[in-house]
C-alpha cells in the first residue's frame, strides 16, 4: 500500500508542477460557462464527461453480470438477456427500444410456453423419440412414467445440500430444447408470414443455439455422435409438425377461448353446458343456408343504407363500406364453402366473422333491426364450424381445458392490441424459474421481472390502448444490483467537505500561515474495500455470490446495512478543481494527496479520515512532506453531484427565460 502511494505522490507532483499552473475552475465558479483559452483543457467538460463514463460502465458492468451467470443457458436465453439489457443502452429512441424490448420478450415466453406444451402432450412415437434423446442427455427412461414436462427433467434441490444449487445435465437438456422450440417457432411458415416471433437474430445466436451447433454440444453421456444428431432431428421435425397444427387454426382456438370461456378462467373452456350447446348445434342449419342468408340479409342493409337519410354522408359511406366488404367476403366464402371445414382456411373465416365481421355489426346495430338478425346468423355459422373443425384430429382440446399456449396462440391475429401483450407478460415470471442453476434463475428472474413491473398499458390522445415501458425506472433498478464477483479495489470519485489540520503551519503565496483548512473539493484515486456488508446483505435467499474466489449461499433474509463497507484509500484533492474554502483563507490553492480510510453509509455518504500533504507548485516532493496533515471529511459520489448540478443549471435557464419573457411582456 504504501509502495502505490510512493506512485500515486510521483505522479501527482508531476502532474501538478506541470500542467497546474493556470487557474482551474471551483466547485462553485464557473459552473454556468465552458473554458475554450488556447493550451488549456476544460476541467468542468472533463468531470461532465468522466460522470457520464462512469454511469455507462456501471450499467456495462451489470449487463457483463447477466450475461455472465446465463452462459450455460444456450443461446435462446443469452440472445434474449443480451438484447434487452443492451438496448437500455445503446438505443436512444424510446419508443424504438420498448418495442424492441417487448419484441425479445414476446418471444421468449412464446417459445418457453410451447416447449411446455410440446413435453406435456408427448405420447406414441413423438415419446419414443424424446426418450432416446433423454437418454444422450444422460435420462433414464423410467424416469419418464408419467407425463413428462420440464420440471421432470430437473433433479430434486435436496440432493444439493449445502451447494450451489446448479443440476449440470438438466441445464444442458433444457437449454438443447429450448433452443431446439426457438428455431421451431422461428422457422413455422405461419408466423413468418404472419410476421410474428421474428425478432433480429443476431450472431450470438446462431453460434450459441445449441440445436443449430448441436455437434459442439454433444452431451458427456452420448456414445454415438451420429445417433445423437438423427435423434435430435426427429424431435425437431415432431416438434415443428405441433407447432403448425395449432398456428393453422388460430381462429378455432380463438373462438374457443373467447366464445366458451369465462373472463376470469379462460382456461377452463367447457362447461357442461358449453358441450351441450355443441351437441345441439350438429342439428342446426347447413352452412349453405347460413351463409346465403346472411349475404342476402347484407345486401338488403346495403340498399336500405343507399336510400337513407337519416345518417349523415360520412356515417352512411362508412357503413356502406364495411357492408360491402363483408357481402365480398361472404360471396367468396360461398364459393368455396366446400373446403373451410377441415382446412386452415375454415379457421380464418371462422376469426374474421367472429372478431372482424360481428363487432363492426353490433357498432352498426344501431341503424336498422336487421342487424340483429345478421349478427344471430353469423353467430350460429360460427358456433356451428367451431363444433366441426374441433372434430378434426389436429385440433388437440382434451378435457375441456385450453393450456397456456393454446391461450397465447388465441392472440396471434391481435398484436395491434395492447392486451395481447398483457396477456404474454402475465406467463413471464415462470421463465426466470425453469432452469435448475440458481445463477441462471436469479439473471432470467431478474430480468424479466423487470419488464412485467415496469411495462403499463396507457391510454394515448386517440384513446387507444398503448404499451409504454419505464426505461429509466428499470436503469435505475439495473443499477442497484449486485454482481455475482465482488471486487475490492475500485475507482474513487466523490466530491466533499473537509477539515484538515496541518502538523505545521503552511506559509501562503501572501505570506499568511494556517494550520487547518476547511475546504471542498474532489477526492479523485483508488479505493480498496477491506469489508463490504452491502455486497451481501441485501441479497435474497438462495442467491449465490463470490468473495475471493470462494462461492457462498445467500441464506437469511434481504437486510440493509447502515454501513455498506469500510475501505482504505489514495487519493488526490484540487487536481481538476481549485479547493474552495468553506471557512478559512482564501489564499490556499494548492492541490492535496493523501490516504486513509473510512466508511460509506446506505445512503452512499462516505465518511474518511485520512493523512496527507499539499503539492507545491515552486518546491519539491521532499518538501511537501514536511508540511503533513490529518484531513476528516464527509463526501458524496460525483454523479450524484452532477445531476444535482445539472438540475440546478436547468432551474437557473427557465428562470432566466421566464424573466426575459416577462420583460417582453412589459416592454
Amino acid at each position: 500500500m504504501l509502495c502505490c502511494f510512493s506512485m500515486f505522490l510521483a505522479v501527482t507532483c508531476m502532474y501538478s508542477q506541470n500542467d497546474l499552473e493556470h487557474e482551474a475552475p471551483t466547485l462553485q465558479v464557473g459552473l454556468d460557462g465552458l473554458s475554450f483559452s488556447k493550451g488549456t483543457l476544460d476541467a468542468q467538460l472533463i468531470m461532465e464527461i468522466i460522470a457520464e463514463k462512469q454511469q455507462e460502465l456501471k450499467i456495462k458492468a451489470i449487463q457483463n453480470v447477466f450475461l455472465t451467470k446465463v452462459e450455460n443457458a444456450g443461446g435462446t436465453v443469452y440472445s434474449f438477456t443480451n438484447n434487452v439489457v443492451k438496448e437500455l443502452i445503446t438505443e436512444k429512441d424510446d419508443a424504438i427500444r420498448t418495442k424492441k424490448i417487448l419484441e425479445n420478450t414476446v418471444n421468449l415466453v412464446f417459445v418457453t410456453t410451447y416447449l411446455h406444451y410440446y413435453l406435456q402432450q408427448l405420447g406414441g412415437q413423438q415419446k419414443e423419440h424424446f426418450m432416446k434423446l433423454a437418454a444422450d442427455f444422460g435420462y433414464h427412461p423410467e424416469g419418464f412414467k408419467d407425463s413428462i414436462s420440464l420440471a421432470s427433467l430437473v433433479k430434486p434441490k435436496e440432493l444439493f445440500k449445502n451447494k450451489a444449487y446448479k443440476d449440470k445435465e438438466g441445464v444442458s437438456f433444457i437449454a438443447f430444447l429450448l433452443d431446439m422450440a426457438s428455431e421451431t417457432v422461428r422457422h413455422d411458415k405461419k408466423l413468418k408470414q404472419l410476421g410474428l416471433m421474428q425478432i433480429s437474430y443476431s450472431s450470438t445466436y446462431e453460434y450459441m443455439n445449441r440445436y443449430k451447433n448441436k455437434i459442439n454440444y454433444i452431451p458427456t453421456d452420448s456414445t454415438d455422435i451420429e445417433k445423437y444428431k438423427i435423434n435430435a432431428d426427429h424431435v425437431y421435425r415432431e416438434m415443428s409438425d405441433a407447432l403448425t397444427k395449432v398456428t393453422n387454426y388460430i381462429g378455432v382456438y380463438n373462438y374457443i377461448v373467447e366464445h366458451f370461456s369465462f373472463r376470469n378462467d379462460k382456461l377452463a373452456v367447457f362447461g357442461q353446458e358449453a358441450l351441450d350447446e355443441k351437441a345441439k348445434l350438429k342439428a342446426r342449419e347447413s352452412f349453405e343456408s347460413l351463409l346465403t342468408t346472411s349475404r342476402t340479409t347484407v345486401k338488403t342493409l346495403i340498399e336500405e343504407a343507399i336510400s337513407s337519410e337519416a345518417i349523415s354522408p360520412v356515417e352512411k359511406k362508412a357503413e356502406i363500406t364495411n357492408l360491402t366488404n363483408i357481402y365480398t367476403y361472404l360471396d367468396k366464402v360461398i364459393k368455396q364453402q366446400s373446403n373451410i371445414k377441415d382446412s386452415s382456411v375454415g379457421a380464418d373465416i371462422l376469426y374474421t366473422f367472429y372478431q372482424e365481421f360481428i363487432p363492426l355489426l353490433k357498432k352498426q346495430s344501431y341503424n336498422s333491426v336487421r342487424y340483429l338478425d345478421l349478427i344471430t346468423t353469423l353467430d350460429t355459422f360460427c358456433a356451428q364450424l367451431a363444433v366441426v373443425m374441433l372434430g378434426n384430429k389436429n385440433i388437440r382440446i382434451e378435457d375441456g381445458l385450453v393450456n397456456n399456449f393454446f391461450l397465447l396462440a388465441s392472440k396471434l391475429y391481435q398484436f395491434d392490441k395492447a392486451t395481447t401483450i398483457s396477456e404474454y407478460l402475465k406467463l413471464i415470471e415462470d421463465i426466470g424459474y425453469i432452469f435448475p442453476d440458481e445463477n441462471i434463475k436469479n439473471s432470467l428472474s431478474t430480468v424479466v421481472s423487470f419488464i412485467k413491473d415496469y411495462t403499463v398499458i396507457n391510454t394515448n390522445n386517440r384513446g387507444n390502448e398503448v404499451l409504454d415501458f419505464n426505461v429509466e425506472s428499470f436503469i435505475m433498478k439495473l443499477q442497484n444490483l449486485k454482481p455475482y464477483k465482488h471486487s475490492r479495489w475500485q475507482f474513487h470519485f466523490t466530491v466533499g467537505l473537509n477539515n484538515a489540520y496541518f502538523d505545521k503551519a503552511v506559509i501562503l503565496k501572501d505570506g499568511s500561515t494556517l494550520t487547518n483548512l476547511s475546504y471542498v473539493s474532489e477526492k479523485i484515486g483508488v479505493k480498496f474495500k477491506l469489508k463490504d456488508w452491502a455486497f451481501y446483505y441485501p441479497r435474497n435467499p438462495g442467491e449465490t455470490y463470490l468473495i475471493d474466489g470462494i462461492a457462498y449461499v445467500k441464506t437469511g433474509p434481504p437486510k440493509e446495512p447502515l454501513i455498506s463497507n469500510w475501505h482504505l484509500l489514495a487519493y488526490g484533492s484540487g487536481l481538476l478543481y481549485n479547493l474552495v474554502n468553506s471557512k478559512t483563507n482564501n489564499e490556499f490553492d494548492m492541490p492535496l494527496a493523501g490516504i486513509g480510510t473510512g466508511v460509506t453509509f446506505s445512503n452512499a455518504l462516505d465518511f474518511n479520515i485520512s493523512v496527507g500533504i499539499p503539492i507545491f507548485s515552486d518546491k519539491s516532493i521532499q518538501d511537501s512532506f514536511d508540511y503533513p496533515f490529518i484531513n476528516v471529511g464527509f463526501d458524496i459520489q460525483f454523479i450524484e453531484y452532477y445531476k444535482r448540478l445539472q438540475e440546478k443549471r436547468q432551474i437557473k435557464k427557465d428562470q432566466k427565460k421566464l424573466i426575459e419573457a416577462k420583460q417582453v411582456v412589459y416592454n
